[in-house]
């Protein structure tokens, strides 16, 4: 397979296609280890816009990242402990979660679990709940300059000199993962790529640039 794969568990299902499940709690079994998609983005792209006006500059990045795969750890916990809105919605706290298909001896299996229960029975053990698109555009730069006239420079010992307002990070445009920065790794060491582990979303910056030549 290409490098950097997410592998993990799905639902069982048998040859019929009924999903399988364990008669004692009702949790459905884990498949064989299955591949879910590349971490590595299958395409990129930046578009980067400069424009001037007299001594005024102003210039935009956009740039994003495509086709890639990636396990939310942030939302298994979250729905391991009731806080992912999934564990609230279509009223499954009240009326518990229905589940229809086969046990492990391949006898008809019918149940109502509550939500509680079948939640933390899958958070943590199918792996296919949590993997997500984790395609991404961002509007990363935007910079506002002003260029100093030489009519102001002509009693200064500088030649030119320009002051500009940075700010990065600014804004999520579009992104394939619910609750999490499609940015965030578990590490950017080894083979961690496309694993998140309740991850915080990059900083958003502010700044100030100075630019001057004697």
């Amino acid at each position: 397979m290409p490098y950097g794969m997410v592998s993990g568990f799905k639902p069982r299902q048998d040859a019929n296609g009924n999903f399988v499940y364990t008669n004692d709690t009702g949790w459905p079994m884990q498949s064989e280890l299955t591949s879910f998609g590349r971490v590595v983005p299958r395409s990129t792209m930046g578009i980067s816009n400069d424009l001037s006006y007299t001594n005024f500059s102003l210039g935009v990045l956009v740039d994003g990242k495509f086709g890639s795969k990636m396990y939310v750890s942030t939302d298994a916990y979250g729905t391991f402990y009731g806080l992912h809105k999934q564990t609230a919605a279509n009223g499954v706290r009240e009326n518990g979660i229905a589940v229809n298909g086969v046990d492990q001896n391949g006898e008809p299996y019918q149940n109502v679990i509550s939500a509680q229960e079948y939640y933390q029975g899958v958070a943590f053990s199918i792996t296919d709940y949590f993997v997500s698109d984790a395609s991404f555009v961002k509007l990363r730069q935007i910079s506002l300059g002003y260029t100093f006239p030489q009519s102001v420079l002509s009693k200064t010992p500088f030649q030119s000199a320009s002051l500009s307002i940075v700010g990065r990070n600014l804004l999520l445009l579009y992104s394939g993962l619910d609750n999490v920065d499609p940015e965030s790794n578990y590490s950017n060491a080894g083979n961690a790529q496309g694993l998140e582990n309740q991850g915080v979303p990059p900083v958003r910056s502010f700044g100030v640039d100075l630019k001057v030549r004697f």
